[in-house]
């Protein structure tokens, strides 16, 4: 008797044991952490720049300059396209004369999810065979921005001026940054320029806001 009673009290205390055990309790929870990317891209406009868009001449000097432009409208045609898919430009500009200017107008919209910045600028301009002129070109080239907030900069008379202020300038989610190239045929052009073709390429590289460059 003794001994299933020894075997009972031992039976009681294994389960008051296992008892104390599975007291304290545990529960887990998971995170579930879904990540999302970003996109970097923008849209791309180009419109010839006319007389009639532009502000009324009011000093003898801003007049005289404004007849150029209304000249150079007569005489001469400029048609420009946008390839949304290659981010391409193209603007042909023909029958420029001595004295010419026709100026045209890009605008970038930044149409991604962060800011964007001007990464790097780079030009090329070629003769009809597409040899590279390094030295002084034919046609002459300005420069002027007007950023996100609308207040005009410029004229910047070379690349490298016009480069170092667009890369200050970022342009945020869904604003537009736009400028204005004109191009003009000085009127001291030699008689050897009649008749001939050019190209002029501007390489825009565009980068998110926080690349270090």
């Amino acid at each position: 008797m003794k001994k299933t009673k020894y075997l009972a009290g031992a039976l009681a205390v294994s389960i008051m044991l296992m008892g104390a055990g599975y007291a304290a309790w545990t529960q887990n929870f998971v995170v579930s952490n879904t990540v999302n990317t970003g996109s970097m891209d923008f849209d791309l406009g180009v419109y010839p720049e006319l007389s009639v868009n532009r502000p009324t001449p009011t000093t003898p000097e801003q007049k005289a300059n404004e007849q150029i432009y209304i000249d150079s409208e007569k005489y001469t045609t400029m048609a420009v396209s946008v390839d949304q898919n290659s981010y391409a430009i193209k603007v042909d500009t023909t029958k420029l004369y001595p004295g010419s200017k026709r100026p045209y107008v890009v605008s970038i919209t930044n149409t991604g999810t962060m800011p964007i910045k001007l990464g790097d600028l780079t030009n090329t301009f070629t003769d009809a065979k597409g040899n590279i002129i390094t030295d002084q070109t034919p046609l002459k080239f300005t420069y002027e921005v007007w950023p996100e907030d609308r207040s005009g900069h410029g004229p910047f008379y070379s690349v490298a001026e016009f480069k170092t202020f667009l890369k200050s300038q970022e342009i945020s989610v869904k604003n537009t940054l736009s400028f204005r190239v004109t191009q003009e045929l000085p009127i001291t052009a030699e008689n050897s320029l009649e008749n001939q073709n050019f190209n002029y390429l501007l390489n825009f590289k565009y980068v998110q806001f926080n690349e270090v460059n």
